[in-house]
């Protein structure tokens, strides 16, 4: 019968595995090949069904619910049934134990997913050929043996049959051979003897003692155990066979009482491909760790680590990293890592002459790898680095350039000192790309160095000029300060009358004071610009009144030159929100130059212009001056740049000032552009965004301008200039304070407070003795001094840091009368919102002002205090609810449109506290928009009104809530 036929035709093949998807493949696969398939998804029913019609061959997943693969062989085997049926094991298990395990339950092969079709099918038809063949040979060697016994006659024909049998062994590619069981002599010689024991060996008849003692033993004891159990025992081995390690997977199946057969497969490049497999995930393993250590770690730490790991994975003694220096004359050792079982490292190498080691510089320098396995066979031109690598215990060597934008500058080796190293390809591979990644990370940290570096020097440019700028400015203010305060003391003649020449002089004295003052906050402003300091204070501004204010200021200038002073500005436009101090300044800088560049009897004009579609307001100032050519436009808007020398001494000026307009009007969202011809004149136009205020917020403020009460008992003024003091005491005696106390020095500020308890301070920063910030710091310290209100006066232009130092405000030096008095109304303001009311009377209701608009605040207050209400002031929504809770007023007016949380929601939390809930809330907008009644009301209001509101309308909705008595 034929071979193929028997192993193949009509065989029952029975498939074990969970995976649908894995069953369909494998049964339509086998079942085009003529194989008869049965597929169960579970163990328990694997072994039911091959107990029920055993198949001809199992093939059986491992990883499966409730039973896996090697309990469902282990129960096969263990059934006589089922035992000789051979089971390949086909799973995505990958690991040499798992495999192991497979077949020392008695699996025949072990097939690894994804599988290809060739591979399952080959193997699925040797295992049946196998089985087939088991089967005859069982069957002819009982034949024989009944022959024997039967008839001696039939001896030639049995030795016949084992010659055509051990023919057809010696055709197969495994290893087959049988081996009698009683001496474990080899009985048929295998096939493939080459690949089973060295050439020319007559093996008939010998024992497995013919193997090394090791080897013998572990095979004596496999053929015993298999005829012992009576079933096959699975295992690997390996033999060394022409100078090479041969590995084999074997399967050892007792024949007969006194027989077995093995049959073994040569698996050496499956068993070269798994270690290669391992090493590749080390390595990959390996390198990214280097590459998170270079990542996550300072640049020593990282690099120590990388030397540690390139140094244990390739069993060196020592690792090491090597930077050029000095335009790469010299080079040192930067990092050094030792194994434990090597000698003690060496100390590190510094600034050696790369002549020590001449034939390997040239090496790196060309890039190339230098790769030494013995010192001893260095090449001759190579002895001045031999003698050094000698001198230095060095037996084997490899350095790999470290290159960076192509210019080398170190490298990485590895060292061994005990015994020669034949570096391998692996080796040699692996510390390139670490050296890669040692490069770039020494790379990137040189260029963070070099920031560093960078950031230091601009942080310390830029504190040298804040610091320059500070000095500059107390310089040129502290002056200014005494001048512009006696200039306008004596022009109103505090202390007699003055003749027309000296109001002429002062008034002079006054200009050149103020023009200098400008000049120094043109530098400030700019600087404040540059570091993203400056803030606008956006508020409504009357167009038609900031441009007359701006003409005004160039009048005079003009009248001397007899230029004709122009301005135009529709009514339309009204009010719009720009910081009205910022664009006055913009405006004034530009007709300034425009009345300076303009000959005499020339024209200069405003024009304003109003574009609804694009929303936006452009200012356009316009002249009949010298023009400006056309390569000079881009510089006019450079900071301290200026044109041509002869304009310079013709027309003085700083050159900031077109610098400053343009970042002012920058910051307002706008922009600035000039038209300009040489000899016909310029145009300068400024466009901003046109944001227009409400007709009801204008009315109010129109309507509300009543004066202010500041009662001051009390004040005390510390300040070491005598001209700045006296200007502080006028006008406090301008606003009806009488008793004040002038303090020279910062030592004793605080026991001065305490005698005399003031309702104010005003202290100056620059103390001759000691800073005004520790004198603030010590009031703020003092429980006694800690809640008097502070106005700061200074110099330097530092707000900020007041925010933690109480109820403060602050004021630059010089300052007019009308910044004094601004300054000192938000310093009350700010003490009547934190401190408590005063006492009074039972009887007189208390009404809390909820509002942010000082002048409102000022207005409402005076009105009903005079009208018999006590009077307390919130300035946003958070107040509002916290003094309603701690005051219980008898009626609180509430502002909708107030800051941190507006009116609503201030009014809702009221109405939530059981406590306060009931409290009349009068609900104040300046809207009036449709819905608005009806928001306030749904949130708690018991009245609304639209401002402005009238006075007396007011006095009437509080009296229909609060009873006086």
């Amino acid at each position: 019968m034929n071979n193929q036929f028997i192993a193949t035709e009509k065989a029952n093949i029975l498939i074990v595995d969970d995976t649908l998807e894995n069953l369909r493949l494998l049964s339509n696969m086998l079942t085009q090949e003529g194989y008869k398939v049965r597929g169960v998804p579970k163990g328990q029913k694997a072994i039911a069904t091959a107990q029920l019609a055993p198949p001809d061959l199992i093939l059986l997943d491992i990883m499966m619910p409730e039973m896996d693969g090697f309990e469902v062989c282990q129960q096969l085997k263990a059934e006589e049934k089922t035992r000789d049926i051979p089971v390949i094991f086909l799973s995505a298990l990958n690991d040499t134990l798992d495999k192991i395990k497979a077949f020392s339950v008695g699996g025949v092969d072990y097939i690894t997913k994804p599988f290809h079709v060739e591979e399952v099918l080959a193997r699925v038809e040797n295992q049946l050929r196998l089985r087939s063949l088991q089967k005859q040979l069982l069957e002819q060697n009982t034949i024989l043996q009944k022959q024997i016994r039967e008839r001696q006659v039939l001896e030639k024909r049995l030795r016949d049959s084992e010659a055509e049998m051990r023919g057809f062994f010696e055709a197969m590619s495994d290893i087959v051979l049988f081996i009698n069981g009683e001496d474990n002599s080899i009985k048929i010689a295998p096939t493939n003897p080459d690949r089973f024991y060295p050439p020319d060996t007559d093996i008939l008849g010998q024992t497995i003692e013919l193997f090394s003692g090791e080897k013998a033993e572990i095979f004596n004891s496999k053929i015993k155990q298999a005829r012992e159990i009576q079933q096959p025992i699975n295992f690997e081995y390996s033999l060394e066979l022409e100078n090479q390690q041969i590995w084999f997977i074997a399967s050892i199946a007792p024949t007969s009482e006194n027989t077995v057969v093995w049959v073994a497969r040569d698996i050496s490049d499956r068993i070269l491909a798994e270690a290669a497999q391992k090493r590749r995930a080390i390595i990959d393993n390996l390198l990214g760790n280097i590459s998170r250590a270079f990542l996550d770690q300072d640049i020593d730490t990282a690099i120590d680590f990388t030397l540690s790991k390139i140094g244990e994975y390739t069993g060196s003694d020592r690792s090491y990293i090597i930077r050029f220096c000095d335009q790469q004359k010299y080079l040192s050792m930067t990092h050094e890592w030792c194994a434990k079982t090597a000698v003690p490292p060496t100390q590190l190498l510094q600034e050696i002459p790369c002549e020590t080691f001449p034939w390997m510089y040239e090496q790196l320098l060309l890039g190339k790898t230098v790769l030494i396995s013995d010192v001893d066979n260095l090449p001759p031109e190579a002895v001045a680095d031999k003698t050094a690598l000698t001198r230095l215990s060095t037996r084997s060597l490899i350095n790999i350039p470290l290159l960076h934008r192509n210019q080398l500058v170190g490298c990485i080796g590895l060292v061994t000192v005990h015994a020669a190293k034949q570096w391998t390809e692996e080796e040699i591979n692996l510390l390139k790309l670490v050296g890669e990644i040692v490069a770039i990370g020494l790379a990137r940290n040189d260029a963070e160095i070099e920031r560093q570096q960078a950031a230091a020097a601009a942080f310390a440019a830029s504190k040298a000029k804040s610091e320059f700028l500070a000095n500059m400015s107390h310089e040129l203010r502290t002056p200014l300060t005494a001048i512009l305060g006696l200039s306008e003391v004596l022009r109103e003649e505090t202390f007699g009358p003055l003749t027309a020449k000296q109001h002429q002089k002062l008034a002079t004295i006054e200009q050149s004071g103020q023009h200098l003052l400008e000049l120094i906050n043109d530098v400030l402003d700019l600087s404040k610009i540059e570091a993203g300091k400056m803030e606008l204070q956006l508020a409504p501004t009357d167009i038609s009144g900031l441009c007359n204010a701006s003409l005004a200021f160039v009048r005079q200038q003009a009248h001397q030159k007899r230029i004709q002073l122009t301005c135009q500005v529709p009514p339309q436009i009204g009010k719009i929100e720009i910081d009205e101090r910022r664009m006055r300044q913009v405006l004034i800088n530009l007709l300034s130059n425009s009345v300076k560049f303009t000959p005499e009897g020339g024209a200069v004009w405003l024009e304003v212009q109003a574009d609804r579609e694009r929303e936006i307001v452009q200012f356009s100032v316009v002249d009949t001056g010298i023009g400006i050519a056309p390569q000079d436009i881009n510089k006019l808007f450079r900071p301290f740049v200026q044109l041509e020398g002869a304009l310079n001494r013709r027309y003085a000026g700083t050159g900031l000032g077109l610098a400053l307009v343009r970042q002012v009007v920058e910051l307002h969202g706008g922009s600035i552009s000039l038209e300009s011809e040489v000899g016909k004149g310029s145009r300068f136009t400024v466009s901003v965004p046109w944001r227009q205020k409400s007709e009801a917020i204008a009315h109010q403020e129109s309507c509300i301008s009543y004066p202010y009460c500041f009662n001051l008992n009390q004040v005390l003024i510390v300040e070491d200039s005598a001209p700045a003091a006296e200007q502080v005491a006028h006008y406090l005696l301008e606003l009806g304070v009488k008793n004040y106390t002038i303090h020279s020095l910062g030592t004793g500020t605080t026991a001065a407070a305490l005698q005399l308890n003031p309702d104010a301070i005003i202290l100056d920063l620059q103390l001759p003795d000691r800073s005004g910030w520790d004198v603030l710091a010590q009031l703020r310290s003092e429980q006694k001094t800690q809640h008097i209100p502070i106005l700061i006066v200074s110099v330097a232009d530092e707000p900020a840091r007041t925010g933690d130092l109480g109820v403060c405000e602050y004021l630059v030096k010089p300052f007019s009368r009308h910044q004094f008095q601004l300054a000192l109304r938000k310093l009350i303001a700010k003490r009547d919102a934190t401190d408590n009311p005063k006492p009074a009377a039972e009887t007189t209701p208390l009404i809390l002002l909820a509002e942010d608009s000082e002048t409102t605040i000022y207005t409402i207050v005076e009105y009903l205090e005079v009208k018999g209400y006590r009077m307390a002031t919130a300035l946003n929504g958070i107040q509002a609810v916290q003094m309603t809770k701690q005051l219980k007023p008898d009626l609180v007016l509430m502002d909708i449109q107030i800051p941190e949380m507006d009116g609503l929601e201030a009014t809702r939390q009221i109405r939530a506290d059981g406590e306060i809930a009931a409290t009349p809330i009068i609900a104040l907008t300046s809207l009036a928009l449709p819905g608005d009644r009806e928001k306030c009301l749904e949130a708690g209001a018991t009245e609304y009104l639209t401002k402005p509101v009238s006075l007396k309308k007011l006095t009437e909705a509080i009296a229909q809530f609060v009873v006086r008595s």
